[in-house]
């Protein structure tokens, strides 16, 4: 699938997206086309149409208005993989949700109400709230302002020619290149080499993307590159993890 850059209306990198995309935004006045391709070709009934390399959306939007997303990995990120109970940083795959006032309790699943917890203390707490268990909560929990991000960056020698003049820095989206998913490279390469390889994806700024398996406990997905950054991915760098 040949893919396009999208640039903002800044002329910065936002996302890229398959050529058909592109198509569609091009016909609804929603982009410009800034690059075409060199070497490629849209092919129709008749005649041969020259294939966007990369376009420039006409629209300007706030990206800090999107939210950080809820997810199990962004959680224990928030936690710094520290179990909120006994505080024992754990790995990943030793951690698991815990609802502070249970759900039976009308407690929800928020960033409010979740936890990191390891096994041993969700089961001791069971469906009770922290005070009926006698356990010290080591902190309320509160929707993160930011986390700390992975982004993937591109080798320069695998970026298309036509993008170079706008590659200057890491995309905020669910961003890749090839024939195949990242996740599904990943877990390929596990398989031929018979190790636990990792995966690290750094956001720029909070969005509603990634390209990690937030289920995958070799995948780190963290948003909003803070001073507590390296250490969480340093962390993670080191702890042992199996693929299993």
């Amino acid at each position: 699938m040949t893919i396009v850059l999208f640039l903002d209306a800044d002329w910065q990198p936002l996302r890229v997206e398959p050529w058909t995309r592109a198509i569609t935004d091009l016909f609804l006045g929603k982009v410009e086309v800034i690059e075409y391709s060199r070497d490629r070709k849209i092919k129709g009934a008749t005649r041969e149409l020259p294939m966007p390399a990369v376009v420039r959306v006409l629209r300007r939007f706030r990206r800090d208005r999107q939210a950080i997303r809820f997810s199990r990995v962004n959680v224990y990120a928030r936690d710094g993989f520290t179990c909120q109970y006994c505080g024992e940083r754990m790995d990943t795959e030793d951690l698991t949700f815990d609802h502070v006032v249970p759900r039976s309790a009308g407690g929800r699943t928020t960033w409010e109400n979740i936890v990191a917890c390891c096994v041993p203390c969700n089961h001791a707490k069971a469906n009770r709230t922290p005070e009926q268990a006698s356990m010290r909560l080591r902190r309320r929990p509160s929707k993160p302002r930011c986390l700390p991000v992975v982004t993937v960056r591109m080798d320069r020698r695998h970026v298309p020619e036509e993008w170079r003049p706008y590659w200057n820095v890491a995309l905020d989206s669910e961003t890749w290149v090839g024939d195949i998913h990242p996740v599904q490279a990943l877990r390929a390469y596990r398989h031929k080499m018979g190790i636990g390889a990792k995966l690290v994806v750094i956001g720029m700024v909070p969005n509603g993307f990634s390209i990690a398996d937030p289920d995958d406990g070799g995948m780190l997905d963290v948003v909003g590159f803070d001073t507590a950054a390296p250490s969480v991915i340093a962390d993670f760098a080191t702890r042992t993890w199996s693929a299993g």
